[in-house]
């Protein structure tokens, strides 16, 4: 009996070890663009560092395949940060890519470009048109941040880089923070909206005796620095460091498309009752032109022929004003509005048919 409690001790315990050690493996953290601890800057490559990292970047590997890419993502920076190389820049720009992750992978992917090494041939044009195509997708817009002096290091919507100044990030409203040793730290609000957006930021060096502070322009309130996405920037940033911030204009709005279908429907209808009266133009002519002129019959056959006739020539003339308008629609400007400041539309009828004209001026 006792042998027996021994044994089912030792098994209760190895299990309880076993729980123990599962619940504290590490975990790989979230995907989101705030994952990662990574600040993303231009550097050399290191001599014989995708050799270094050759292990575990088989073990990301492995996992991406099983569509694991936080897992993969969390080994893949922690290679690229040990061991800088342009392979590993590529592969975790790819396993940022596939967790949806696009503003890193488009990050990575430039820091590649900066190694001064060359790239897998699969990192080239064929993940560079991916990353495209996917911030393309999901509105993506560039922002250009521009900076002084370099060095600085730049926060932005969880995102930390250093001398790289672009950017793609989803459309919305950002705070920009620069810190730089020695000079007053900043933050800066931005507009990104399509088609790209813009910031530029100065810093000031601590204790500069030639900057004097503005008197007339009040300091930013404790509480609203406290509330604001980062409270640790400092609120008295002199004045003479302000940059005017002005959003970029909100896009066109996009024209209407009914106006265009309907004029293809209208030019369709048109041409189809222009051939329809027209064939049946033809044929009473030839029926009218078998029999006597002075019958009566001629003279019916002669007024149907002439009604067939112009409502031929109606028909035709709807069908290429709704193509007229149809093109002219189309190759409009997008601004909600015609894009003609003048346009005259002429007929002239001419013997046997009409002679349609258009004319405007586009902006």
């Amino acid at each position: 009996m006792r042998a027996r409690l021994a044994r089912q001790s030792i098994v209760v315990v190895g299990a309880a070890i076993v729980l123990v050690g599962w619940l504290a493996r590490p975990r790989a953290q979230p995907a989101g663009d705030a994952a990662a601890p990574l600040v993303y800057a231009p550097g050399p490559e290191v001599e014989g560092a995708a050799e270094r990292g050759k292990v575990d970047t088989a073990a990301a590997l492995k996992l991406a395949r099983k569509k694991q890419y936080v897992e993969a993502v969390a080994i893949l920076e922690r290679v690229a940060l040990a061991h800088p190389s342009v392979v590993h820049d590529c592969n975790l720009s790819l396993a940022y890519l596939r967790a949806g992750q696009l503003t890193r992978a488009q990050l990575v992917w430039d820091v590649s470009r900066l190694r001064g090494a060359t790239p897998p041939d699969w990192c080239d044009a064929s993940l560079s048109g991916q990353l495209a195509t996917a911030l393309r997708a999901k509105t993506y817009v560039p922002l250009t941040i521009n900076v002084q002096p370099q060095g600085a290091l730049i926060e932005v919507n969880g995102v930390s880089l250093r001398d790289m100044s672009l950017v793609w990030l989803p459309p919305a409203t950002y705070q920009i923070r620069v810190t730089h040793a020695g000079w007053h730290p900043q933050l800066q609000p931005v507009l990104v909206a399509p088609p790209s957006a813009s910031a530029s930021i100065l810093l000031v060096q601590l204790g500069d005796p030639t900057i004097e502070r503005d008197a007339a322009v009040a300091t930013p309130d404790a509480g609203v620095a406290a509330s604001s996405a980062d409270a640790g920037v400092a609120a008295d940033v002199d004045a003479a460091t302000d940059v005017d911030f002005e959003p970029p204009p909100p896009p066109p709005a996009a024209r209407a498309k009914w106006p265009a279908y309907a004029g293809i429907g209208a030019a369709g209808l048109g041409l189809g009752l222009g051939v329809a009266f027209h064939a049946r133009a033809l044929g009473t002519k030839d029926r009218a032109n078998m029999l006597p002129t002075d019958s009566m019959g001629f003279r019916d056959a002669k007024d149907r022929f002439g009604t067939e006739r112009t409502l031929a020539i109606g028909g035709y003339v709807v069908s290429a004003a709704a193509i007229g308008f149809t093109t002219w629609w189309l190759l409009g400007k997008d601004q909600g509005e015609p894009p003609a400041t003048t346009r005259t539309v002429g007929l002239e009828p001419r013997g046997d048919g009409a002679v349609l004209t258009f004319g405007g001026t586009l902006r």
